[in-house]
């Protein structure tokens, strides 16, 4: 909890709030003490402290693996596009996925934090009939968690839900997309009933996926201090079967007349709160008066 807003404080108090036994040794000249206070050169006393917390506010963009798309068939069947990975965005003003707005910051004390980048799905593969793609990997930040996209379907497996849902193939009726998760992104496309077609395209973070339909939308964060879109669903087969592009969790395109799909794009994590660096993991870097830090890989975010 906060250090108090008036009165007296005492040096236990400050080494609490430092989350330190309250009897440990402690110098109002330390690094973590000035940090606390928000001195950090010159003077420096007790009232400075005053309401003081050793939180920090972190904002967060986690998005998973999208899925792969599902491959075609011959005589022209084309296979669903793999949904993008869940987008959750706490980013004051920005969109998460599904048409969700942006989340509450997180109020991190010092210590680690496990961070997963979720892998994309497989490709899949071409055949008689195609198969159906990999489901993307989940990403997380704590206890921050977006699902992996779901897989795009083909004649032997259907789409599968996700973060946002795989696009369906073209078989007998049509197979229908797989729904997305709310908060995170939206359902797949459904395939078409008649040879010679396409299938649905994967649902995306910022749009559903449609029948015959290119790549679906996506959501642009800014987080790094440059707005990029990232969590489109894969386009339907045969529009394209193109992988997904690494760290932006894109779902993979279906395959088309015996191709196989294109694998899902591995996700990514940015975290950043605002003054100066505070914390180590991933790459750091800064913007508009905020630290940022990027995990294109696994790994641990350690506030000091």
């Amino acid at each position: 909890m906060p250090l108090p807003a008036s009165g007296s404080i005492s040096l236990s108090q400050v080494n609490v709030e430092l989350g330190r036994t309250s009897t440990a040794n402690i110098g109002m000249n330390e690094t973590a003490v000035r940090r606390l206070f928000g001195i950090p050169s010159g003077s420096i006393s007790m009232s400075n402290g005053y309401g003081k917390s050793n939180t920090v506010n972190v904002q967060y963009l986690v998005i998973a693996g999208g899925g792969g798309g599902g491959g075609g068939w011959p005589n022209n069947h084309g296979g669903g596009g793999g949904g993008a990975g869940g987008y959750r965005s706490s980013v004051t003003g920005q969109s998460s996925g599904g048409g969700a707005g942006s989340e509450s910051q997180l109020a991190l004390s010092p210590g680690s934090y496990t961070v997963i980048v979720g892998a994309g799905g497989a490709a899949g593969g071409g055949g008689d009939p195609g198969f159906p793609g990999g489901q993307g990997n989940d990403s997380s930040f704590g206890t921050i968690t977006s699902l992996g996209g779901g897989r795009g379907g083909s004649g032997r497996g259907a789409p599968t839900t996700g973060g946002s849902g795989g696009g369906g193939a073209v078989v007998s009726g049509g197979q229908a997309g797989a729904a997305g998760t709310a908060g995170q992104g939206y359902g797949g496309g459904n395939g078409q009933a008649l040879l010679n077609s396409y299938g649905g395209s994967g649902g995306g973070a910022g749009g559903s996926g449609a029948t015959a339909g290119g790549s679906s939308a996506g959501v642009s964060s800014n987080i790094t201090g440059t707005a990029v879109t990232r969590a489109q669903g894969g386009a339907a087969g045969a529009v394209s079967n193109a992988s997904g592009a690494s760290n932006t969790g894109q779902g993979g395109g279906g395959g088309y007349a015996a191709g196989g799909g294109g694998a899902g794009g591995s996700g990514i994590v940015i975290v950043r709160y605002e003054g100066s660096q505070r914390a180590t993991g991933g790459t750091v870097t800064s913007a508009n008066g905020f630290t940022i830090h990027t995990f294109t890989s696994s790994g641990t975010f350690t506030l000091n």
